[in-house]
């Protein structure tokens, strides 16, 4: 569907004198990426306000696209897998901080900065992750591994703030980063069994 649409509008701007017949292509793929995108995130947010949860929904896209655009991690074949991805792992990331949640006392505490550490941990290890359908260079890799430990440190300070004025968006963050690192997890296994 997004295809389709961003293939009418690069078609309809090259129609204008917009854009060049040559780089159609490229601005039809550009426009389904951000198409796809905007779906993606308004199905998040639909889906949070269904679950009463807009406030997390919101956090999740927030975290989840600032890691990830640095951090790399799993990449879908198709739109279509990237977005049952994502959903999914909104749906994850509120199962993991139900599940930090439902700890109590020194528990809780416990249980989510052993999820903090456990993702901070990873992320040392492994990012940035790349797959094959996004290849990094050399100097690329150096600057979005500096960038994704800024961004980490940026969403932990985030969770650190909002652990004193609302604990379920700070556990919120914390499961996002989690599921960001499963992710890359999930790549380097993929890229180990191709090898």
């Amino acid at each position: 569907m997004t295809e389709k649409a961003a293939r009418l509008m690069a078609d309809r701007l090259a129609g204008m004198g917009q854009i060049q017949g040559e780089d159609v292509e490229l601005y039809a793929l550009g426009i389904e990426v951000i198409l796809s995108s905007a779906v993606t995130a308004a199905a998040v947010m639909i889906l949070g306000i269904f679950l009463r949860n807009w406030k997390g929904a919101l956090a999740f896209l927030l975290c989840f696209m600032h890691i990830r655009n640095y951090s790399g991690g799993y990449h879908a074949s198709t739109r279509g897998r990237c977005f049952f991805t994502s959903i999914g792992c909104y749906m994850g990331s509120l199962l993991l901080s139900g599940w930090i949640a439902a700890q109590t006392g020194p528990f809780r505490i416990a249980a989510a900065f052993l999820s903090l550490g456990a993702s901070l941990w990873i992320f040392y290890r492994m990012a940035p992750v790349e797959n094959k359908n996004k290849r990094l260079s050399g100097n690329w890799k150096q600057k979005n591994r500096s960038r994704t430990f800024w961004s980490l440190g940026f969403w932990a300070a985030v969770a650190g703030i909002f652990a004193v004025t609302d604990r379920c968006l700070s556990e919120q963050i914390i499961a996002v980063i989690l599921i960001i690192a499963l992710l890359l997890l999930n790549v380097r296994r993929d890229n180990h069994e191709e090898s």
